[in-house]
């Protein structure tokens, strides 16, 4: 998979006017125009959006497009430049326009335009993981299924690697321009939750254990009655005796149904684990 991705709101490149040092400059006097006429219906790589600027520009300008028209060794020539806001440095064309039409000098310097962007503002995150067919989630956003390759602008992304009955995958990654990062996780397996019904399981196995022992102290104590006593001192001993052995088969129930579920989720994340990972 291949995508485009940004890591901030819409980036702008800045468009100046041109500085014309020649007699004959009617042609060219209005060629930043021009220029921004053509990149606002074409568009630009990751979102970014063209602006004419006449003062400095704001911190969403990411470049800032300008030059000069003059003439050398007899030939007008344009002395295209683009400065770039978020790294130090500038790039320079020089452009004779000795037999070019308006459109072409434009077509021109949007090629420049486009190439800068595609090289200084980008960089590659190649992700992929065992198993492959994560959801893969950039600062949040679901940008598809590993594996897959994204053209991202420089920054800083929040990744994450999302699978059903597979712990999620967070990670930081930092991505330059020109640069390649990549990125290939061994995925946990989670599965079905254990532990809950592990736990009531042992809690109702020891209650069980306990009700048990009263249930047999208190069966000992009525059976050890002597004979000939009244009625009523019969009935008190059952009477103790008889709720503690309904709790202790309740007990007893419940938890053959809790080590039931526990034995059948442990089958059952055995047989998902080799469905996912294949082995």
């Amino acid at each position: 998979m291949n995508g485009l991705f940004a890591a901030d709101n819409t980036s702008f490149i800045g468009i100046r006017s041109f500085k014309i040092d020649m007699e004959d400059s009617v042609l060219y006097q209005d060629l930043h125009l021009h220029l921004y006429k053509r990149l606002s219906f074409e568009p630009l790589p990751y979102g970014v959006k063209p602006a004419i600027i006449e003062n400095d520009p704001e911190s969403n300008y990411i470049a800032v497009a300008s030059g000069s028209i003059y003439i050398e060794n007899q030939v007008p020539t344009l002395h295209f430049v683009l400065t770039g806001l978020s790294h130090d440095g500038e790039e320079i064309k020089n452009v004779p326009l000795k037999g070019l039409e308006l459109e072409q000098i434009v077509d021109i310097m949007v090629l420049k335009i486009r190439y800068y962007l595609e090289q200084n503002i980008s960089g590659i995150l190649r992700i992929s993981s065992t198993p492959l067919g994560c959801a893969v989630l950039l600062n949040g956003i679901t940008v598809g299924t590993t594996p897959a390759e994204l053209t991202l602008e420089k920054g800083s992304y929040v990744l994450k690697l999302q699978h059903d009955y597979l712990q999620t995958f967070i990670d930081t990654v930092e991505i330059n321009s020109g640069n390649h990062v990549s990125v290939h996780p061994m995925m946990r397996f989670e599965g079905h939750r254990l532990k809950p019904w592990l736990l009531c399981a042992t809690i109702l196995t020891l209650s069980t254990t306990i009700s048990w022992i009263a249930e047999n102290s208190l069966h000992r104590s009525y059976s050890s009655l002597e004979e000939g006593l009244e009625q009523s001192v019969y009935d008190n001993a059952f009477n103790k005796y008889k709720p503690v052995n309904y709790l202790r088969i309740g007990l007893l129930n419940a938890s053959a149904l809790c080590w039931t579920v526990n034995g059948f989720l442990i089958v059952r994340n055995i047989s998902l684990k080799k469905k996912i990972f294949g082995k």
